[in-house]
């Protein structure tokens, strides 16, 4: 199995863990996928480039968008139909990048659907995302070993919760908010 848009590799994850054999592979590759997956769902971001277009609903002379570094083409329309490109002048990104929202210039409003055709996501994974993915993947692969979210030790027992307080200080400086 390989691992898909992971934010830590299969050896720095095993780094963390002191493992060196290859039985426990395809759990630790599960186990980074699924903390790579967990943080996208907390930040409603990406951390992998990909292009592509992909269509939002626009917000009067507003239009937000996901992470883009690079904007090739924009096109409105009023069904997702039947698509009109719209001129590089007539619209503005942010200032600064990722570009995350487009502005129709001149006081013009937006169609109700807007195509954009761009390079999305990161091009390089933030280091703060990075160590949020391999300390949450080192807790879901020794999982097994907390029965019922509750970790034993020297000092007693102490109930673990669902994410790990570390990866949530790490991740949420770079959560977008959710408008809507």
């Amino acid at each position: 199995m390989a691992i898909v848009d992971g934010y830590a590799t299969l050896q720095e994850v095993k780094a963390e863990l002191r493992l060196t054999t290859t039985n426990d592979d395809p759990r630790i590759e599960r186990a980074i996928e699924a903390a790579s997956r967990l943080i996208d769902n907390v930040t409603h971001r990406k951390f992998t480039a990909t292009s592509g277009p992909r269509v939002f609903g626009s917000h009067g002379g507003t239009v937000w968008v996901d992470d883009a570094s690079a904007v090739t083409l924009v096109e409105e329309s009023t069904d997702q139909a039947i698509w009109s490109t719209v001129a590089a002048t007539g619209w503005v990104a942010n200032a600064r990048p990722p570009i995350r929202s487009l502005n129709r210039l001149a006081g013009v409003c937006w169609l109700p659907f807007v195509r954009v055709t761009a390079t999305w996501g990161t091009a390089t994974i933030p280091a703060e995302v990075n160590t949020a993915c391999k300390i949450q993947a080192v807790r879901l692969f020794k999982r097994p070993d907390t029965p019922e979210g509750v970790l034993v030790g020297d000092f007693g027992a102490a109930r673990l919760g669902r994410i790990d307080p570390d990866v949530l200080a790490l991740i949420r400086p770079l959560q977008r908010k959710v408008v809507g």
